[in-house]
């Protein structure tokens, strides 16, 4: 969800959609860069959920996997947490109808 453009940290939660969009369509994304591999990246969203992938994996060092046990350990905690709330349901896995 965190990518670089020209050495400045891009959180993808702090954009809108509309912004996220004009990301995607400007100039400037061919200067993104994801954090530590410095490999180059795309501003992707799938849904609402907005975030980065790598163009190419080549030259990559880092270690690629599904999800960790502590990871998947704290989306069942915020999930917990938030059907605390009233009317609130989290969906922790949510497929979007196009499957995108």
């Amino acid at each position: 969800m965190v990518g670089y453009l020209d050495g400045e940290r891009v959180d993808a939660t702090r954009h809108s959609m509309q912004s996220w969009v004009r990301l995607q369509e400007s100039e400037e994304h061919r200067r993104l860069v994801m954090p530590g591999c410095g490999i180059r990246a795309v501003a992707k969203a799938r849904g609402e959920t907005r975030f980065f992938s790598h163009v190419s994996l080549a030259g990559c060092t880092a270690e690629h996997r599904g999800e960790t046990e502590q990871h998947c350990a704290l989306k069942a905690a915020v999930a917990g947490r938030i059907d605390t709330v009233p009317g609130w349901h989290a969906l922790v896995e949510y497929q979007a109808p196009s499957r995108e």
